[in-house]
């Protein structure tokens, strides 16, 4: 018997290729202006840790005041905001602390008398389901695929745009 195939009709979208014309010259301006953003960023970065000034309580930041201001509009929404921009300043950001794991097995495994009791106290043992052995369990028959299908839930799909090109 033959399969119908049916054919979803189009919804109405006014002027489609001019929307997808509009949408490619806008990714295409954004991508390549956040390629230049960040070389320039980089330029002026690395001028700034030569030519700045100390800033901020303990000195930590450099700046560097501009010779004359430099309006631009901000967008970071849909309506435009008039910014002035008088300096530019290199932050310094606190780095994050990563505990470092195998330090901290070797400085566990080095407590010696009554401190090893001490690793004991920082090590947990964390149970993991292995689902190949419950799929192994579903082959030989230890468990039904009605149960084992039970077990698993399903997320809805996405969906993702995408331009298809030649």
């Amino acid at each position: 018997m033959a399969v119908k195939r049916q054919v979803r009709k189009r919804p109405a979208v006014p002027l489609l290729v001019q929307s997808v014309r509009e949408y490619c010259q806008n990714r295409s301006l954004r991508e390549r202006s956040a390629y230049h953003e960040e070389k320039l960023k980089h330029q002026l970065m690395d001028v700034i840790a030569t030519a700045g000034v100390p800033d901020g309580d303990e000195g930590q930041h450099l700046k560097l005041d501009l010779d004359e201001p430099v309006d631009f509009i901000s967008y970071k929404g849909e309506k435009g905001q008039p910014k002035t921009v008088v300096g530019i300043q290199r932050q310094q950001r606190a780095g994050r602390m990563v505990l470092n794991e195998e330090r901290v097995m070797a400085f566990l495994a080095s407590l010696k008398g009554s401190r090893k009791a001490l690793a004991e106290q920082c090590l947990t043992t964390i149970q993991v389901v292995n689902e190949d052995a419950l799929l192994a369990a579903v082959f030989e028959k230890q468990i039904s695929d009605e149960e084992m299908q039970a077990l698993y839930d399903e997320s809805p799909p996405t969906f993702a745009f995408q331009l298809i090109t030649e």
